[in-house]
């Protein structure tokens, strides 16, 4: 759920990214940015479970 949670969030990310750098105009910035987005994703999502992994097994 976590994983597909951050891939969801790829599209307001896009967007927020865009309007705030003033990129809404420019040619091929929107596809670079989803990718980027992408990419990025995938790895946070797995970083917050092992972190999430790490506190439950060290608090026990």
């Amino acid at each position: 759920m976590t994983r597909s949670y951050a891939v969801a969030l790829v599209f307001f990310e896009v967007r927020a990214i865009s309007g705030i750098f003033g990129l809404d105009d420019t040619p091929g910035a929107s596809e670079t940015i989803v990718w980027c987005c992408v990419a990025a994703a995938i790895p946070l999502a797995d970083l917050v479970l092992q972190l999430q992994e790490y506190w439950r097994t060290r608090t026990s």
